[in-house]
């Protein structure tokens, strides 16, 4: 039997795939679209796209995570459980809907934006409703299921958006390339739950659905709050500068996001993990955050430094000279990559602690001032003002939160941090020399990672637990 170690590390590779696979794939489609629909109908599509997630939370108001958690300590329980909630999030997705498309009127979002707003909606919405019983395969620990159900979604979707666009058709058949993936995830998720795991007990029961609300509640506030901030700077561009400006600005927030969400990969398969720990055993809870927390470390700082320094040749690369004001908001965006990792971390932390109030709370005051900040620089600074205000509350959300962790888990090992930092400096260097070679940017990528790792090794980032764990599971 595989110990927790060996499974959290199973679970990140397969989530790791997931979101590097499936980011992969949902870059070169970004990339294909950018590049045949052209910055102002890309425009369109990224606002109708962030408008959306404006409102989805209202489809889950936090309950998916609380599948995970609670499915993860009581599995016998999980038909009746997830039954009787996935009969209550129906409802509350035939609500979102109606509520995206009364918004859409009110704000007199353009006809043909806003039919990409009803396609884009269908289409989130029932990979949401997927996504709730794609959470079993989590609270299982069976990431493999996750991963392969997702990249399989993401080239159908490509497919798909491939063919209109090769046909000669526009933005409207783009969304209804994603309206169509979206009935895919679905149907694959809750075939697979019934098929593999258990067969769900769909109840109506009023008053279970009144606890879940009540507890779920302060999750689906922090959720409601995370997707104003990460997406009310896009419908603020659109609706203040124009949409290709807002297009220009989504070039550089989805390369940000691809980098961002891979701290996801790890943090998702030890969540469980931590919720676990935290009913058992505060020493081993307290272990696995400060592993998780160098692990985070290591791999934040460098992303980092290596997007400020190679954010021209990204962009350029990838989406082509037309959005060239997208390397401005790219090099602005790297900056906060490790704080953003960082704040992933304590956000999961927290919520396997039962401290998803706090986590509302940090989110609320965090989005307060982001949102304060892009009414005032966005109409001065356009997307520079924009990518400042995220700059600037990432790093709030993260003093505060730190500050809010429990005495004995406010860790923060200064001489771990110095030697990632010393690591990061050596392979700056190597970006700047290749640079002017004019090298081949996959090769300088490469390189750069080489001269990281060695660095890392060199001044003993890995302890000694650290290299017996991994020689233990490359044994395995």
């Amino acid at each position: 039997m595989k110990s927790t170690a060996h499974r959290v590390i199973d679970n990140t590779l397969w989530l790791l795939l997931q979101r590097i696979g499936g980011r992969f794939i949902s870059f070169l489609l970004m990339i294909y679209l950018a590049r045949r629909l052209g910055s102002l109908n890309f425009g369109k599509f990224t606002f109708a796209n962030s408008f959306v997630y404006l409102f989805l939370i209202l489809a889950d108001l936090g309950i998916t995570t609380l599948v995970v958690r609670e499915v993860a300590r009581n599995r016998d329980g999980g038909p009746q459980y997830v039954g009787n909630i996935a009969t209550l999030k129906v409802i509350l997705s035939v609500v979102t809907f109606i509520v995206i498309l009364v918004a859409s009127n009110i704000m007199q979002v353009p006809d043909d934006t806003k039919v990409v707003v009803y396609l884009i909606s269908a289409c989130l919405i029932l990979e949401n409703i997927g996504g709730f019983f794609g959470a079993v395969f989590q609270a299982y620990e069976k990431m493999s299921y996750i991963a392969i159900i997702e990249i399989t979604q993401k080239l159908f979707l490509f497919f798909l958006c491939f063919v209109f666009l090769f046909h000669g058709y526009g933005l409207i058949a783009v969304g209804f390339a994603y309206f169509i993936s979206g009935i895919f995830l679905c149907f694959v998720n809750v075939s697979f739950v019934s098929l593999r795991f258990f067969k769900p007990i769909y109840r109506i029961n009023l008053q279970f659905w009144k606890e879940i609300l009540k507890e779920s509640f302060p999750l689906a506030i922090a959720a409601a709050i995370l997707m104003i901030y990460y997406n009310t700077d896009i419908v603020m561009l659109g609706k203040m500068k124009g949409e290709e400006i807002a297009g220009w600005y989504g070039v550089s927030y989805h390369l940000f996001l691809a980098i961002a969400i891979l701290s996801g990969a790890f943090l998702s398969a030890t969540f469980p993990v931590m919720s676990r720990f935290f009913k058992e055993s505060r020493g081993m809870l307290k272990k696995a955050y400060e592993k998780s927390f160098k692990v985070i470390v290591g791999t934040g700082l460098p992303f980092s430094v290596g997007g400020i320094l190679l954010s021209r040749r990204f962009i350029t690369f990838l989406f082509g000279s037309q959005y060239q004001h997208s390397i401005a908001i790219f090099r602005i965006f790297a900056t906060v990559i490790i704080f953003s990792y960082l704040n992933n971390l304590i956000g999961y932390f927290l919520i396997s602690i039962n401290r998803q109030a706090l986590v509302a709370k940090i989110l609320a005051v965090t989005v307060a001032v982001n949102i304060f900040l892009n009414f005032i620089l966005i109409p001065r600074y356009s997307y520079t003002g924009a990518a400042c205000a995220t700059v600037v509350s990432e790093i709030l959300y993260f003093i505060t939160s730190f500050i809010f962790l429990p005495s004995d888990f406010r860790y923060f090992p200064g001489w771990t941090i110095i030697k990632s930092a010393l690591a990061c400096i050596m392979m700056g260097i190597t970006i700047i020399l290749l640079n002017f070679r004019n090298l081949n940017l996959a090769l300088i990528v490469l390189i750069s990672v080489v001269v990281y790792s060695i660095f890392l090794w060199i001044t003993g980032y890995f302890d000694r637990d650290d290299r017996i764990l991994m020689r233990n599971i490359l044994r395995q």
